[in-house]
C-alpha cells in the first residue's frame, strides 16, 4: 500500500516541477493598451532589436524592444531589458540595484544600480555611486562610512543596506544620525 502513495507523490512533485513558468511582459510607456495573457517564454532577439514572446497556447508574437522595459515571473521576480541583455531587479526602493548572472567555470554575479527604474544601470562601485551622488552631501557621507560589502546585505526587514542608506538620505530628518551596521 505504501508504494501506490509514493507513486502519486513523486508523479505529483515531477508534474509540478515540469509546469511551465508564467510571464507577463512590463512595457516602458504606463498608458499602452496591450494585453498579453500569461506567456510561457519571453526571448530577446537582439539582432533584430524584438522580444519574442510564445503564449501558453504556444502562439508566438514579436515585440519592438523599445517598448519593453522587462518581464515579470508569476512569482514576483522582475526582470529589466537594458541594452540587450535582461537584468534581475534585486531590489527596487527609491534606487534599483540588478543582478546580471553569469554562468561558468569560476563566474560570479555583477551587481549593477540605476537611482531610478528608468534611468542608465551602472556598475555597482563605490566610484560609480560616488558619480552619481556628487551633489548628495548625506549619501557621500554614508558611502565613506558603509562598507562596500555590507551594501548588498540585509536588514531584519529584507532591505538592502544601500537602499536604506539612500532612502535615509531622501528623507528629511533631524539631528537622528544613521547608524552603519
Amino acid at each position: 500500500m505504501r508504494y501506490p502513495a509514493l507513486l502519486f507523490t513523486l508523479l505529483l512533485v515531477v508534474s509540478q516541477s515540469c509546469a511551465p513558468t508564467h510571464y507577463r511582459l512590463i512595457y516602458r510607456e504606463e498608458n499602452d493598451t496591450q494585453v498579453h495573457p500569461e506567456l510561457r517564454a519571453v526571448q530577446l532577439r537582439w539582432q533584430s532589436q524584438r522580444v519574442v514572446v510564445k503564449t501558453l497556447s504556444g502562439k508566438k508574437q514579436q515585440i519592438n524592444a523599445n517598448k519593453v522595459w522587462g518581464y515579470e515571473e508569476k512569482n514576483g521576480k522582475r526582470y529589466r531589458l537594458y541594452l540587450d541583455q535582461f537584468y534581475e531587479v534585486v531590489q527596487s526602493d527609491g534606487m534599483t540595484i540588478y543582478c546580471r548572472h553569469n554562468f561558468g567555470e569560476g563566474s560570479t554575479d555583477e551587481y549593477f544600480f540605476s537611482t531610478t527604474p528608468n534611468e542608465e544601470l551602472l556598475y555597482l562601485s563605490a566610484r560609480n555611486l560616488k558619480k552619481a551622488f556628487a551633489t548628495d552631501e548625506c549619501m557621500l557621507d554614508l558611502l565613506q562610512q558603509l562598507p562596500t560589502k555590507s551594501w548588498l546585505k540585509t536588514n531584519s526587514k529584507g532591505s538592502l543596506q544601500l537602499l536604506d542608506a539612500y532612502n535615509y538620505c531622501q528623507t528629511p530628518h533631524s539631528t537622528v544620525t544613521y547608524k552603519v551596521r
